[in-house]
């Protein structure tokens, strides 16, 4: 009896860690456990109860809240779960749609967008590569607008598809900074713009513009310096077609050399005063040798050239005709091409006239800053009209070699031929010819320099001077035969 009591106790009165008390038939939504900090006997509970239950509603993301306990949020707006598979997908930042196929706003998306006229960058293009112009289309502008409703990392990429018919893609709103926009988007050139701390940057920029053909400009007086581009539309100025060279271009050996060529008469005054690179030499022409090139306003040049500037210069009517240093004398007075400073050559090609410099006015001068490095060629003949000081005025070590015709057009009023000072040499050679009627002195060669004539035709004109008041003497070295 004694052994019956005490089985019944153990099953029924005592407590015990051995047995537990979750059997039979649990409550709906329960689990068997202790959800305290304590020994005790475990029981049915609600799931709630215990610290690592899921937080949040169903398909909640699920975190560390601290404290033993999780906490769940849903994604929204750019991103979302799939449940089943964990996969996260992110097709928007700050709520801004990516491009199609896009992983990352900052990173190409290998989508295309084709443009055909004007048209601004939008939000949607952040990723993309827009193609400007389709092989043809002509020039348009491209506007790129304040980083407003932009993904702060955007990243898109430009390239002007115009490289058939060639022709600039002109900017608006875009950022200094970048040698191939700094006058418009050369034909087949890609660019790369960012945002970077609130702000569009380039993050690629190829640089100078590199032709692989050939390369004309075109100049018009009624064309823009803003928004033409040269190769469909022309600009206004020379000075903007020889500035687009200069800073814009790296021109290759192999190519004829580049070229401005006007349309129209012009009236301005432009310089030449740097390389361009990859070449030495730069043609500027007109499509019409009746074209005259007159100085603007009170300047008394059409075209200076400097510092390693080298010209071929065909088919122009260098005239000062109605100017204002027409009537001027000494500073004031008409030089229509001047050579500055060192290492420069301006070389005649063909059909190049010099009409009215006036009385006191040149041609063509080298300034005493040459210090031996301009060099003037008359390779393929020159033609004087109307009223002419002196035609050729070389000083400063400077040369001028003569090799071709001298005509004269309706018996123009000269006063002297050619003017060397500074140790500067006059070499006529041996395809020196004269056609028309000449008046004036031949020449005054002073202060140590040296004329002289290999042709075997005399230079037109009354008897040339090498000694006068003030200089020292000059000398006519050789006529007939030898070198210069």
């Amino acid at each position: 009896m004694k052994k019956l009591l005490l089985a019944l106790a153990l099953c029924f009165g005592l407590p015990s860690t051995v047995f537990g008390q979750c059997n039979g038939v649990f409550p709906s939504g329960t689990v068997c456990g202790n959800p305290v900090g304590a020994a005790n006997i475990p029981h049915p509970l609600p799931l709630a109860s215990f610290a690592l239950s899921p937080a949040g509603p169903t398909g909640a993301t699920q975190y560390n809240a601290g404290g033993g306990a999780l906490g769940g949020y849903t994604p929204s707006q750019d991103c979302t779960v799939a449940t089943a598979t964990g996969i996260v997908t992110c097709l928007k930042t700050n709520n801004v749609a990516f491009a199609s196929g896009a992983t990352s706003l900052g990173t190409p998306a290998n989508v295309l967008r084709t443009v055909t006229g004007n048209d601004p960058v939008v939000n949607t293009d952040c990723g993309k590569l827009l193609q400007e112009g389709t092989g043809s289309t002509g020039v348009f502008t491209i506007t790129l607008p304040s980083v407003s409703g932009f993904a702060s990392n955007c990243t898109v990429y430009i390239y002007n598809g115009d490289t058939i018919t060639l022709s600039g893609k002109l900017l608006s709103g875009f950022p200094a900074g970048c040698i191939s926009t700094k006058h418009f988007l050369f034909p087949g050139a890609v660019v790369g713009l960012s945002i970077v701390n609130g702000a569009w940057v380039y993050s690629y920029c190829p640089g100078q513009y590199v032709p692989t053909a050939a390369m004309t400009l075109l100049v018009n007086s009624g064309g823009s310096d803003s928004t033409g581009d040269g190769f469909t539309l022309p600009f206004a100025t020379m000075q903007k077609c020889i500035f687009v060279y200069e800073q814009a271009v790296l021109y290759q050996s192999n190519l004829n050399q580049p070229t401005c060529q006007a349309t129209s008469s012009l009236v301005e005054s432009a310089v030449h005063y740097f390389p361009i690179a990859g070449t030495n030499t730069l043609n500027i022409s007109s499509n019409t040798c009746s074209n005259t090139w007159k100085p603007s306003g009170a300047n008394i040049f059409s075209l200076a050239v400097g510092n390693g500037g080298n010209v071929q210069f065909s088919c122009f009517n260098l005239s000062g005709t109605s100017t204002t240093c027409f009537s001027g004398s000494g500073a004031t007075a008409c030089h229509l091409v001047i050579a500055h400073n060192n290492n420069v050559v301006f070389e005649t090609l063909a059909s190049v006239t010099c009409t009215d410099t006036g009385a006191q006015g040149s041609c063509v001068v080298t300034d005493t800053n040459t210090a031996g490095g301009a060099q003037i060629n008359i390779d393929n003949g020159m033609s004087l009209a109307g009223t002419i000081g002196v035609a050729y005025s070389i000083e400063g070590r400077a040369a001028l070699l003569w090799n071709s015709t001298l005509t004269a057009i309706s018996s123009p009023t000269i006063t002297e031929y050619f003017q060397a000072l500074g140790n500067s040499i006059v070499c006529i050679q041996g395809n020196f010819a004269l056609v028309g009627t000449f008046s004036g002195r031949q020449w005054a060669i002073l202060n140590g320099s040296q004329l002289f004539n290999l042709s075997g035709t005399a230079v037109p004109g009354t008897a040339g001077i090498t000694t006068a008041a003030g200089f020292n003497s000059g000398f006519v070295v050789a006529t007939g035969g030898g070198g210069c």
